[in-house]
């Protein structure tokens, strides 16, 4: 696995969720909270990345979602993309792991 850096993957998480914030509309996001809350459920059935099949299977539909420009399954794939990365960091990771999280609670519908 290539290292990643906290610093790129904080700053790349906070450019994604501002991004998203200022230019899409309350819907556009719950989506986004709620195929990432579930990813990041599918991922945290293994412990480590190298185990993970899920890493495969959300870079799959990062790629499908690009292809057919579906920004709210982009920007879930990304993001859980990122929040796997960052659980693997042994420094600054978890700080990342945590603004995904508040983006989900602060997104998701109540009724899910």
């Amino acid at each position: 696995m290539r290292h990643y850096s906290a610093n790129r993957l904080e700053r790349d998480t906070r450019s994604i969720i501002q991004a998203d914030e200022i230019g899409r509309k309350p819907e556009h996001l719950q989506k986004i909270a709620e195929l990432l809350d579930e990813y990041i459920a599918m991922s945290n059935q293994k412990t480590s990345i190298k185990e993970n099949h899920s890493l495969n299977t959300i870079q799959k539909k990062h790629r499908v979602a690009k292809k057919q420009h579906q920004q709210a399954e982009l920007s879930a794939t990304t993001l859980a993309i990122i929040y796997l990365k960052a659980k693997e960091l042994e420094d600054g990771g978890e700080h990342i792991c945590n603004n995904i999280n508040s983006f989900i609670r602060k997104w998701k519908p109540i009724n899910q």
